[in-house]
């Protein structure tokens, strides 16, 4: 039996590893891992280990066991544990897009390509989308352009047996205290929406396929206001059955969306709870 450590460290960022090798082979049966302290100014770094559109930065954290094993259909890997980011944003072009204070992934158990996590936590979460006159909303600078895909990315999906596409499962997804901003240059006069705080809360979620998460948001609307929703959403396809109830809600902020000339004023008023289903697909 032998016990080979190793340890990487970039700045203050602090990765440690120790295994456990067993048998003819040297594979690690069993892998715990940590990283602790990556400095938001390494988002170099990261930005090339972590393949996405726009600015990333803050701190990282895990908690990692990663156990590997080989059998004659080839090489397994299982990974289970605990990884949160503090402090976390993502940018375009000097432009903050998405933050958190906190996002925690708690319960992780993945093998390909199955993921399964107990629970994710996003504390304090603010999404800042802005609108052009065009009507160019700045989040789709995050989402990739659509093209065909790459050679390599075409030749792996083609040899991927039936059925082993990604399955992800949540135990629980909490969200608390989190802001919403929109500025909307599309309209006339030019629209500012401040949402906040709102919440959110959703259990048993799934994708693919059709189970139903149970859901449950509270949203504290401009100058004041609040709507609270609770009921089913199904990701694939998409399908939503809320209960909704919307209170004390002001009607001047959404001016600029009525197709009016008169000047709207006032408000609604408690109501009892009304139904609404949507889907797509």
């Amino acid at each position: 039996m032998r016990r080979p450590s190793a340890c990487a460290s970039s700045r203050r960022g602090r990765v440690a590893a120790r295994s456990t090798c067993r048998g003819r082979r040297a594979w690690p049966r069993s892998l715990p891992t940590s990283a602790r302290g990556s400095r938001a100014s390494t988002s170099r770094i990261w930005d090339a280990l972590i393949p996405l559109p726009g600015r990333l930065g803050g701190f990282a954290e895990s908690d990692l066991t990663i156990a590997v094993t080989t059998s004659p259909a080839g090489l397994g890997v299982r990974t289970r544990g605990r990884a949160a980011l503090t402090r976390l944003s993502l940018s375009d072009a000097g432009r903050p897009l998405i933050a958190a204070q906190e996002l925690e992934l708690a319960g992780i158990d993945a093998e390909w390509p199955r993921l399964r996590i107990e629970r994710v936590r996003a504390v304090r979460p603010t999404v800042a989308a802005d609108r052009d006159a065009e009507g160019r909303l700045s989040l789709m600078a995050l989402v990739p352009p659509a093209g065909p895909p790459s050679p390599a990315a075409a030749a792996r999906a083609a040899a991927a047996p039936a059925g082993s596409g990604l399955a992800v499962e949540v135990g629980e997804v909490v969200v608390s205290e989190g802001t919403l901003t929109l500025d909307d240059a599309s309209v006339a006069p030019p629209a500012r929406l401040r949402i906040s705080p709102f919440g959110l809360t959703a259990r048993d979620v799934a994708w693919p396929g059709p189970r139903a998460a149970k859901v449950e948001m509270k949203v504290a609307l401009p100058v004041t206001g609040t709507f609270d929703a609770t009921g089913t959403v199904s990701l694939d396809p998409v399908k939503l059955d809320l209960r909704a109830r919307l209170a004390g809600a002001v009607l001047g902020p959404y001016q600029a969306y009525v197709p009016v000339a008169a000047r709207i004023r006032g408000g609604s008023t408690p109501t009892s709870p009304s139904r609404g289903r949507w889907r797509r697909g």
